[in-house]
């Protein structure tokens, strides 16, 4: 298992292509948080995933999930410096 921190100044766009990326190297994206200053993710290994992840925010405590998608988490991340709860899928 590996993580990436990525800055809290990033917003959710940003964070899916680098998140995309990272699972090429390091395998699928399984856990997400957040500390005061960073959005986090822990990689599970292995090889890369053959489908993209998409993480998107919840509204009003919740997220619509793309058709045929599968959730693998929720959690706390950094948006452009704002808080909020995202909700991690596979395509």
């Amino acid at each position: 298992m590996a993580k990436r921190t990525y800055p809290k100044t990033l917003s959710l766009a940003e964070l899916n292509i680098r998140v995309n990326k990272t699972e090429q190297a390091l395998g699928p994206m399984d856990k997400m948080g957040r500390t005061n200053e960073k959005s986090g993710f822990n990689f599970a290994g292995g090889g890369p995933p053959d489908t993209e992840v998409l993480i998107v925010q919840k509204v009003s405590g919740s997220a619509n999930q793309p058709p045929g998608s599968t959730k693998i988490c929720e959690g706390q991340l950094w948006n452009a410096s704002v808080k909020v709860d995202a909700v991690a899928y596979r395509l």
